[in-house]
């Protein structure tokens, strides 16, 4: 078992929509309305995987910084269990992270509040202690439900601004 810190911001990022970019919308469509097996359910989540690997240049950004403040970073992403695995091995951005929390591997979703306490178990962090950034309204408002510091990041929003008025060097 990993031991972390025991005081210190703990900035918990989700990954689609926010370390990613939004997938294109012609796979969308290519796979509405109809059943997907066998052969067709891997190819789909091949295409999954790709779509959802164009990384968004601001987040990097700030997490680039905030890896070298020393900062400590998780993540928790309702990604599907077969993918975490793959980004794991494949990507480089996993690194960033000190722990990662995915809903295919834990079987629980965001916005289910036991998904967050989970989390915060796991880092040993009080919710006020934490920023969890995310870009749905929903999993944002649980977060928050349980007294963590949130960020709604949209394609407008500027996380270092969002961070410095929460009071976080960004």
């Amino acid at each position: 078992m990993t031991t972390f810190p025991a005081s210190g911001t703990w900035y918990l990022f989700d990954y689609g929509k926010v370390i990613s970019t939004e997938p294109l919308a012609e796979y969308w469509a290519s796979v509405l309305g109809r059943p997907v097996g066998g052969d067709d359910l891997d190819r789909l989540e091949e295409l999954d995987a790709r779509l959802w690997s164009r990384l968004n240049p601001r987040t990097l950004e700030v997490l680039d910084f905030l890896a070298a403040q020393g900062a400590h970073l998780a993540l928790l992403s309702n990604m599907p269990e077969g993918m975490s695995h793959r980004y794991e091995s494949e990507a480089s951005w996993p690194g960033f992270f000190a722990a990662r929390y995915f809903s295919g591997r834990l079987r629980m979703v965001k916005p289910e509040p036991q998904i967050y306490r989970h989390v915060l178990k796991g880092l040993g962090a009080a919710p006020e202690d934490v920023v969890f950034i995310d870009d749905s309204r929903a999993n944002i408002e649980a977060a928050e439900a349980l007294g963590m510091r949130v960020v709604l990041l949209r394609e407008d929003t500027d996380l270092r601004q969002e961070l410095a008025l929460l009071g976080e060097p960004a």
